[in-house]
């Protein structure tokens, strides 16, 4: 079953790197909440709301259920950790993570999002305070090869709008921002942060089908 599920993705990679029509029209109706929100947008410290933990993470390879990095794919990991510090119950709380233009260029299904969860005011009551989401979205190599000046630190560029009832903030992410901050209660296993040496084997991948 896994190996159906990988050729069915490896088949709609092709179909949208092989058809430069479609490419052209994606291009076109790209997300631009990124681009118009970045300026005015919290950084994690400056939120009232929610300490706010992010990560970007290479994907190890791993035996028992095949190789997560292979040469037909590139597996990135995505880690966000919301806990609310507002003192009080939030209710609904969604996030959609909302990526620059070369992201969207670059990642074959470039859409996060989570389904709204209730969080509770601290670690005494019923509800957690806190939630980690992950996302593994898979990277296209040949997109990636096309641009210039492509630098690891791009790949953590983002922009999360966060909603609840009665509320709304908007936080972008950066390299720079990339950390768990002390005493947030949540902790994470990753293979590591993504960095050069990960993209330089991106670029590889990139290279060999060029």
């Amino acid at each position: 079953m896994k190996r159906i599920c990988l050729l069915l993705v490896l088949a709609m990679l092709f179909l949208r790197v092989s058809d430069p029509a479609r490419c052209e029209a994606e291009r076109k109706n790209m997300d631009r909440f990124f681009m118009d929100e970045y300026e005015d947008a919290l950084w994690p410290e400056e939120s009232e709301t929610f300490e706010i933990g992010y990560l970007v993470s290479r994907v190890l390879d791993q035996p028992e259920q095949g190789p997560a990095i292979d040469r037909d794919v590139y597996v990135i990991r995505y880690d966000l950790i919301l806990v609310n510090k507002s003192g009080k119950q939030l209710d609904n709380v969604y996030f959609a993570a909302h990526l620059p233009e070369y992201l969207q260029i670059m990642l074959a299904s470039p859409v996060w999002y989570n389904e709204p969860v209730d969080l509770g005011k601290d670690q005494t009551g019923a509800l957690p305070p806190g939630a980690a989401y992950t996302w593994m979205p898979f990277v296209l190599p040949e997109e990636a090869g096309e641009l210039e000046n492509l630098d690891f630190s791009m790949f953590y560029d983002m922009v999360i709008e966060i909603t609840w009832d009665g509320g709304r903030e908007i936080v972008k992410l950066s390299h720079a921002t990339a950390a768990i901050p002390d005493g947030i209660g949540i902790s994470l296993d990753t293979d590591g942060p993504f960095g050069e040496e990960e993209l330089s084997e991106l670029l590889a991948i990139s290279n060999e089908r060029s």
